[in-house]
């Protein structure tokens, strides 16, 4: 099995897809948050903004230090499962929670 070497400008681009899906996925799940709790949804999205960005550089430092493509490719699906995976659930207990407290405490 031949691994491919990974360049510095698909690493770079790889980085900048992961940073971009898991700021674009925050951005939703907290703004759901601040629609659950009633306050500020432009606010709840630029904090989701920061969380998102913070998790992506995260996320890039270790793709950008990954030798082979199959090895990035391994680390993207990894952190955008652990990370996508428990912003899915952050998102669907805020979401639950909006409807609930629409249906039963208005």
């Amino acid at each position: 099995m031949t691994e491919t070497i990974l360049d510095r400008s698909t690493a770079k681009s790889m980085a900048l897809g992961i940073t971009l899906q898991l700021i674009a996925g925050y951005c939703l799940i907290i703004g759901v948050w601040g629609f659950a709790l009633n306050k500020s949804i432009i606010l709840f999205v630029i904090a989701g903004f920061v969380v998102g960005l913070l998790i992506g550089i995260f996320n890039s430092v270790i793709i950008l230090n990954q030798k082979t493509v199959e090895r990035a490719n391994d680390m993207m699906f990894s952190m955008g499962s652990l990370w996508g995976g428990l912003g899915a659930i952050i998102g669907i207990v805020g979401l639950v929670y909006g409807i609930i407290r629409i249906l039963f405490f208005r």
